[in-house]
């Protein structure tokens, strides 16, 4: 029996509730290897202690006390929860506001910028294809700048407006308020 072995059983073996075979082992083991019986030891001496400790008072209210702080934990919990979508929510609005002001104050440069880009090819060995990523983001930002009709009324809106709208909605929906969140 190794020591780690010894060590994992050591506890038991010193109250006296282990099996007699394994008991048997075990002090066939102690016997040979000095630093199993300082360990038997040292076990002896912690069971000792705590037998002879006195026992201390138990406070009558505890329960109550506990029961109170789990209570109190699981309120901040949900308080939590709460300011982390509410503020989820308004890190959302203002990142769309921001969103909408640079659109619409940077329009007519990007739709220069857009209709005037041209590919740049890779030369000599190179492993990445820049046309291809230049060919998607011109896509990409025409798609962008494109108006979208409403349908049922004579407004038609920028399709990257919409989609700002579009996170904020998303996000709105996931920080409502549910029976989770109120106290």
């Amino acid at each position: 029996m190794d020591y780690r072995e010894f060590e994992k059983y050591a506890a038991d073996y010193v109250e006296g509730n282990l099996p007699a075979d394994l008991s048997s082992q075990m002090d066939q083991a102690r016997k040979q290897n000095p630093r199993l019986e300082a360990l038997v030891y040292l076990h002896g001496q912690i069971l000792s202690s705590l037998t002879d400790a006195p026992e201390a008072p138990f406070p009558k209210n505890l329960p109550a006390k506990i029961l109170v702080s789990a209570e109190n934990q699981e309120r901040l919990l949900v308080r939590e929860k709460t300011m982390f979508r509410r503020n989820l929510f308004l890190w959302s609005a203002a990142a769309t506001t921001l969103i909408s002001v640079l659109y619409y104050t940077f329009r007519d440069s990007l739709v220069t910028c857009i209709s005037t880009a041209t590919p740049i090819m890779p030369t000599g060995e190179e492993l990445s294809a820049p046309g291809k990523m230049q060919e998607w983001l011109s896509t990409a930002g025409n798609l962008l700048l494109s108006t979208v009709s409403i349908p049922g009324t004579e407004l038609s809106l920028p399709a990257v407006y919409i989609l700002a709208v579009s996170v904020v909605a998303i996000t709105y929906w996931y920080c409502r308020e549910s029976e989770y969140t109120t106290l």
